[in-house]
């Protein structure tokens, strides 16, 4: 049996006990740090001077029933010396704890303060010290970690000591996160884990933009092909040796990425349902985003849908007034049972919402086969020197479907495209 399932008592406690009181203390025998287990560290890796030190504990075990008057999660050393990573909680029941760790000082801070000399380097545990009324206590779980005052990182450490495999983190930085294509982005990954040998893969989305090896904690990677629009990207750190450090995902990181000229694209996805001729109600359903928009037919009977475009907003914060215009252009429906041409389609602009000089103009209503949206139309336009600040354009979309059309479902993709000049 070892020294975390005995009974042990504090030899020194260099502050009471009080609600929310910090202890330091010295334990009567040393502990080897190999204790129950069951303390589970959110997330597994950070920085010793992170103050709050920014991850939370959940215990899978409740304290033994006779050690319930107060509990608190420290840092254990082998030695038995411990540093308070929580505030006491007082009659803990049979909870199984969880909350914040960190005390008013940062991991770094603590262990030097500690009241019999500063903590070193080295493995220790998180441990869920569970206390009587006396003072005695037991540790009810753990969570075996590594710290390096150095490096300015803790680990939780599989297996306990350095020999399991050490959890990391990635963060991911780009600069800048709004650019032109063409431009040079810099992608910088770091790599949080003592030590942490491997290399960081970069996705755009799903698709990988190269991997580069991890040298002093960090990768980094310059990439100039990002295409006009919306990229999430993320980096993955891969490790040499899965058995030593564990692989980590960044969180997403935007850049927003307009073209040369100043321009920027957007799609829509337009799907309808063609009934049979004589009877029964159709939709078309054009998505923007999260937006859907349906058209209704117009007349039972009859193979004509209308309905509002999904609004459209656009924005000029620049200091010389160019002028704008978004235009708009539609693909063939396709299905199932064959094509309605992309001409049966067309819009009546409009403008929903003027910019505060009102000066956004709309575009030439488009009937539809007379040339319908085959071919690109302007929804609406500023000229140069107007069109500054936020207005919301809409319209309503008109589409003819011929009547050799059979009945189905079909589908076509609608291009609005920001021009950052007149046309």
């Amino acid at each position: 049996m070892n020294a975390h399932d005995t009974v042990r008592r504090a030899a020194m406690l260099a502050v009471g006990v009080l609600a929310g009181t910090t202890l330091f203390a010295t334990a009567a025998q040393a502990a080897p740090v190999s204790g129950p287990g069951g303390l589970t560290i959110t997330p597994a890796a950070g920085s010793t001077t992170a103050n709050p030190i920014g991850s939370s504990f959940a215990s899978a075990n409740a304290c033994p029933e006779d050690f319930r008057a107060l509990a608190q999660v420290s840092l254990l050393s082998d030695s038995g010396a411990f540093v308070p990573l929580t505030n006491s909680v007082f009659d803990v029941a049979d909870t199984k704890l969880s909350g914040p760790l960190g005390v008013g000082d940062s991991l770094a801070t603590a262990m030097a303060n500690y009241v019999d000399g500063a903590l070193p380097s080295g493995d220790y545990e998180f441990a869920l010290l569970c206390y009587n009324g006396d003072f005695d206590f037991r540790v009810g779980a753990s969570a075996p970690v590594h710290v390096n005052l150095e490096d300015k990182t803790w680990n939780v450490v599989e297996g306990g000591g350095e020999t399991g495999a050490v959890a990391t983190t990635t963060t991911l930085t780009a600069d800048p996160t709004n650019a032109k294509a063409g431009d040079d982005v810099t992608l910088t990954a770091t790599v949080g884990g003592e030590g942490a040998a491997g290399s960081v893969e970069y996705f755009d989305g799903g698709n990988s933009l190269g991997t580069v090896a991890v040298s002093g904690g960090t990768a980094t990677k310059t990439v100039d092909t990002l295409s006009a629009g919306d990229h999430s990207l993320t980096a993955k750190f891969e490790p040499t040796d899965p058995d030593a450090f564990k692989e980590s995902t960044s969180d997403a990181v935007t850049v927003k990425v307009t073209a040369e000229d100043g321009s920027s694209t957007g799609g829509q996805q337009i799907n309808v349902t063609v009934p049979s001729i004589g009877g029964g109600n159709g939709s078309l359903t054009m998505e923007v985003g999260s937006d859907p928009v349906t058209l209704d037919q117009v007349a039972e009977g009859q193979l004509s849908f209308k309905g509002d475009l999904s609004e459209i907003t656009v924005t000029d914060e620049r200091d010389q007034l160019a002028g704008w215009h978004v235009d708009g252009t539609t693909s063939d429906f396709t299905g199932d049972n064959g094509t309605i041409a992309a001409k049966q389609l067309g819009w009546a602009p409009k403008v929903v919402e003027q910019n505060e000089k009102a000066d956004v103009v709309k575009g030439a209503d488009v009937t539809p086969a007379a040339p319908g949206l085959a071919n690109a139309a302007t929804l609406a336009s500023a000229a140069a020197g107007k069109g500054a600040g936020s207005a919301t354009l809409g319209g309503t979309l008109d589409l003819e479907v011929p009547a050799e059309a059979a009945a189905g479902s079909y589908s076509a993709d609608l291009t609005v495209t920001l021009m950052g000049s007149p046309s």
